[in-house]
């Protein structure tokens, strides 16, 4: 099954002093989210009264403009922005849920990950992965933050109470030496990487994806295998069951699929549904239960592909479209309660919206203070 550290341990091991990113210092002890009430409340109380919360960031990827965390009420359908403090949020962001906790990895210019308390939105801590790292996602395992990087050589780890990283190289099978590791998920007291294998001066993949298997007691490799298909593309997603996903693009032709990978003494992994069947690739997956996903799907057709909310159910010959004509869905979480919050990017009218398993529930995308174009900036709990 899946396993994440529990957040007395988290609060215990990453003990760290809060580091500058993005250009600002913070106390994690005292620094306090603010909440404007614009679109919203304005309650101080991050959870809404009988329904979910969602959290989502967003920046404008102007390197060194501050970012956003705005938060939503599922029961109310309204947001609240500004809940962050300065600094937390940076131009290039990504999140992840553990706990009772909000990771913020700040990518790019940002270099860090940012933990925030998910009801008062509090700095708890914040660790620094390298200069010009540009760390793309984070999983947690004995205490320890794995933070796969862009500009590095595969996998940063940031002990507890140290500032010093750790490398895990995974530089071996990349010529260039920097594999471009993209996603990091804890399973089973292991910790899977997935790496796109990028030519740097083309970008081009240089054939499958590879999926790396680290043992955190040792943070050395204990198995390696390929993918089906080229480029990981989103972060790896738990399924019901203790599978994994992810979804894949090669964007010389559009081919890729939904790839599900078995874990185990020798994981596999297997094309769960193909983009010809999506009719675009996967930018976000959300598995309701073991056959059953929401994505966001994005179309191939440069520069203003379809960005549609989709339903896939398993041995279906095609998804379900459930956004409407002018929305522009990006990303996408499963909130506890059943409802599906959605990141429009919409020009001009970017927000999020929130959805039933059936039909839409907002009338209009809500506005969180910049458009939430983040790759995996929505979580909800």
């Amino acid at each position: 099954m899946l396993h994440h550290s529990a957040r007395l341990a988290l609060a215990v091991a990453l003990a760290l002093p809060a580091v500058a990113a993005c250009g600002d210092n913070h106390d994690s002890a005292d620094a306090q989210a603010s909440g404007d009430g614009q679109h919203g409340s304005g309650s101080d109380d991050a959870h809404g009264a009988t329904g979910s919360t969602a959290a989502i960031v967003a920046g404008d990827f102007g390197a060194g403009d501050p970012g956003v965390l705005a938060t939503f009420d599922s029961h109310a359908l309204t947001v609240t922005q500004g809940r962050a403090p300065a600094g937390a949020i940076g131009d290039d962001p990504t999140l992840r849920h553990f706990g009772n906790d909000v990771f913020v990895v700040n990518r790019a210019d940002g270099n860090n990950v940012t933990l925030l308390d998910d009801h008062t939105f509090a700095v708890v801590a914040q660790v620094a992965t390298g200069a010009s790292s540009n760390p793309q996602d984070v999983a947690l395992a004995h205490g320890k933050l794995y933070v796969p990087v862009y500009g590095g050589k595969g996998v940063a780890v940031v002990a507890p109470g140290s500032a010093t990283i750790a490398i895990v190289d995974l530089s071996a099978d990349d010529p260039d030496g920097h594999p471009q590791c993209e996603s990091a998920l804890a399973v089973d007291n292991e910790i899977y990487v997935a790496c796109q294998l990028l030519d740097d001066s083309t970008f081009a993949p240089r054939g499958f994806g590879k999926v790396y298997v680290i043992d955190p007691t040792t943070d050395t490799v204990r198995t390696r295998f390929d993918l089906t298909t080229k480029n990981p593309i989103t972060l790896l997603e738990p399924v019901a069951g203790g599978t994994i996903a992810v979804g894949t693009v090669d964007f010389s032709d559009g081919s890729g699929c939904i790839e599900q990978i078995t874990p185990g003494p020798t994981p596999t992994s297997t094309c769960l549904v193909t983009n010809t069947v999506l009719g675009g690739y996967a930018t976000r997956v959300q598995f309701a239960d073991a056959s059953t996903a929401w994505l966001a799907v994005s179309g191939t057709t440069f520069p203003n592909p379809p960005q549609t909310l989709a339903l896939f159910v398993a041995g279906s010959p095609s998804v379900q479209v459930l956004s409407g004509a002018g929305e522009a869905i990006s990303d996408v979480a499963l909130c506890p309660d059943g409802t599906l919050v959605v990141a429009d990017v919409t020009k001009n009218a970017a927000g999020v919206r929130a959805f039933s398993s059936s039909a839409e529930r907002t009338t209009a995308a809500l506005a969180i203070g910049l458009p939430p174009a983040a790759q995996h900036g929505l979580e909800c709990y």
